[in-house]
């Protein structure tokens, strides 16, 4: 799925430098997205036998917490700041029936298709998918 794209750092590297930029603690990341604080500390990867990252969903949440991509989490070599297609599907004043429609598996896929929109044709994605849908 990423094939096109080069791996520069790991999730470690890279989630405790989110933490770090964004000022939020291990802890406080822990109780706002209920993940046990050792799992966060095994996210930070600082021993060796504690490399280990998140998958699927709970990475997405701790991007968006995080306010950052999750292909930049990963360690990819993509900019840090999350896409703003991705902002509009997860804001919460905007509808909640893309989310539901589309799910986290298929963001990435819409965002392929339109991250070379501008804004007013952003807003014509996001108008048309919520009349398709009700």
């Amino acid at each position: 799925m990423y094939n096109d794209l080069e791996k520069v750092s790991t999730f470690n590297e890279r989630f405790r430098q989110a933490l770090e930029i964004r000022n939020v603690t291990g802890a406080k990341l822990s109780r706002a997205l209920g993940i046990g604080l050792p799992i966060i500390s095994r996210y930070k990867g600082t021993a060796k036998e504690c490399n280990c990252q998140p998958k699927g969903e709970r990475l997405g949440k701790i991007a968006e917490y995080l306010n950052v991509s999750d292909l930049w989490l990963m360690g990819f070599d993509v900019p840090m700041e999350r896409p703003k297609i991705i902002n509009e599907f997860y804001n919460p004043n905007r509808s909640t029936m893309i989310d539901k429609a589309l799910g986290y598996g298929l963001v990435r896929q819409v965002y392929e298709a339109v991250k070379d929109l501008d804004d007013y044709q952003i807003n014509k994605v996001l108008k048309f998918i919520e009349e398709y849908i009700k």
